[in-house]
C-alpha cells in the first residue's frame, strides 16, 4: 500500500456525517473562521468559481459557497464524497458540487474552469514525488488570472511536534522553497508565504497545545497567482 492509498482507506474509515466536522480537524477552527481567512487572501467575489481541493464533509465549501459563483469540491475518500453530497442536499445549497477525484491528478476538473481554488491538509498527504504535478494540475485548473491558497502544508516545527505519531513517517513536511519551486516551474508567476491571525492578532489560548494542521502558528500557508 503506497502513501496516497493507505490514507484514502483512513479517511474512508473515519468519515463523519457531521457537516461542521472534518476527519483532518481537531476541531479548534470553526468553517466560518477558515472561510473568512480564505476570503482575506482570495477576495472572492459572486462570479467567482471556486475548486475546493479535499474538502472531506463540505463543511468548508459550503461557507465559501454564500460568497461566490460556485464550488465544486472534491476528496479522494468516496465515503467522504457520500457523505458531503448528502450535506449539501441536507441544506439544500444548489452551488455545491461534490466530485470523488484524487490530488494530484485533479482528473474531473476541467482546465481553466476555476477563478480561485483552496485546498487544505491535503497536499502532506502526497509523495514528494508528486509535488510538481499537483502543482501543475493545480496551474491547469485555473483561468487565465487565477489564484490559489494552499494551507497546512506543514513545516519543520510541526514535524517535530508529530502530530501522526506513528504515521508521521507518511506525511511529505514541505518547506517553503520546495513549494515555491513546484509552484515556479508549474507556471506560477507568484508564490507567497501567508501567515493569518485568530481574533483579529490576539492570543489564543486554543492553540498553545494543538499539534494538528488546525494550528496557524505551526503550519506552512501559501499564496499562488498565474
Amino acid at each position: 500500500m503506497n502513501q496516497e492509498e493507505y490514507w484514502r482507506t483512513l479517511y474512508n474509515n473515519k468519515a463523519t456525517s457531521d457537516v461542521y466536522k472534518s476527519a483532518a480537524r481537531s476541531g479548534l477552527m470553526s468553517y466560518n473562521e477558515m472561510a473568512i481567512i480564505l476570503n482575506k487572501f482570495l477576495e472572492f467575489n459572486k462570479k467567482d468559481n471556486v475548486a475546493d481541493i479535499g474538502g472531506a464533509s463540505a463543511g468548508l465549501a459550503l461557507e465559501v459557497s454564500k460568497l461566490v459563483n460556485g464550488v465544486v469540491m472534491v476528496d479522494y475518500s468516496p465515503s467522504q464524497v457520500k457523505i458531503a453530497k448528502r450535506n449539501v442536499k441536507k441544506v439544500n445549497v444548489k452551488n455545491v458540487t461534490c466530485l470523488n477525484d484524487s490530488f494530484p491528478d485533479l482528473s474531473e476538473l476541467p482546465s481553466g474552469a476555476f477563478s480561485k481554488a483552496f485546498s487544505g491538509a491535503c497536499m502532506q498527504y502526497l509523495d514528494k514525488s508528486k509535488i510538481y504535478v499537483a502543482m501543475k494540475n493545480l496551474f491547469r485548473i485555473l483561468d487565465v488570472s487565477g489564484q490559489a491558497a494552499i494551507f497546512h502544508c506543514h513545516s519543520e516545527k510541526m514535524k517535530k511536534g508529530n502530530p501522526h505519531g506513528k504515521y508521521n513517517h507518511l506525511i511529505s513536511f514541505y518547506s517553503f522553497e520546495e513549494l515555491r519551486l513546484a509552484a515556479q516551474q508549474a507556471g506560477f508567476k507568484s508564490c507567497e508565504e501567508i501567515r493569518f491571525a485568530i481574533n483579529s492578532g490576539h492570543r489564543d489560548a486554543r492553540w498553545d497545545k494543538c499539534i494538528t494542521v488546525d494550528n496557524p502558528n505551526l503550519s506552512l500557508n501559501i499564496l499562488l497567482k498565474k
